[in-house]
C-alpha cells in the first residue's frame, strides 16, 4: 500500500494574533492556528515579522522564526514605540501568506508597575518645613530631617535614629 501526501504552502494566515507590552522593550504575543483546511501540509513552524520606525524615519524590519509555538515575547526592543506586528506559517514547502498587521506601543522607558501594591513604603526626606493636609485637618512641622514610613492605613514621621520614638502621626 502506497500512501501520498500532497503538501504546499498554507494558504491562510495564522488566526487571532494579540499581544501587549510586558516592559519598555518586550511585548507578549500570541495567535491561533490555521484552519486545517489551509494548512496544506504539516506547519513547521511560523515567522514574526515587526517593525518599527526610527527617530530619522527609517523603518526598522525584524523576523523571527519560532518553531511550532503559538506565542513568543519580543525582546530588545526600542522603548515607547509602535510595532507593527505579522505572523506567517511554515510548511516543508514554504511560507504562507502574513496575517493583517497588529500594532502594540511599547512602554515608556523606565515605566514600571507594581503586580502587588507595597503595603509599607519608608522614605527619607530632607526638608525645611513639611506640611500635610487631609479632609479633617492641616499639620505642619519643622524639620531638618525625617524619616517616614507610610502604610495603607495612616502615616508616620519621625526623626531618623529614633526607630519610631518621638513619631509625629500625620
Amino acid at each position: 500500500m502506497n500512501v501520498f501526501y500532497f503538501c504546499t504552502v498554507p494558504h491562510a494566515t495564522p488566526q487571532d494574533l494579540n499581544g501587549f507590552n510586558t516592559s519598555d522593550t518586550t511585548i507578549q504575543i500570541f495567535w491561533q492556528e490555521l484552519p486545517l483546511d489551509d494548512r496544506n501540509g504539516i506547519i513547521t513552524g511560523y515567522t514574526i515579522f515587526f517593525n518599527t520606525t526610527l527617530r530619522n524615519g527609517r523603518n526598522r524590519n525584524r523576523e523571527r522564526r519560532v518553531g511550532n509555538a503559538l506565542q513568543t515575547e519580543l525582546t530588545s526592543l526600542f522603548p515607547f514605540k509602535y510595532y507593527d506586528i505579522q505572523v506567517a506559517a511554515w510548511t516543508s514547502k514554504g511560507m504562507g501568506p502574513k496575517c493583517n498587521v497588529t500594532t502594540i506601543l511599547t512602554e515608556e522607558e523606565g515605566m514600571f508597575y507594581f503586580i502587588i501594591a507595597p503595603t509599607s513604603i519608608d522614605l527619607l526626606v530632607n526638608c525645611c518645613r513639611f506640611s500635610f493636609s487631609s479632609q479633617n485637618s492641616s499639620k505642619s512641622r519643622d524639620c531638618f530631617q525625617y524619616e517616614f514610613n507610610v502604610n495603607t492605613t495612616d502615616v508616620e514621621a519621625h526623626p531618623p535614629g529614633t526607630g519610631g520614638r518621638n513619631s509625629t502621626r500625620l
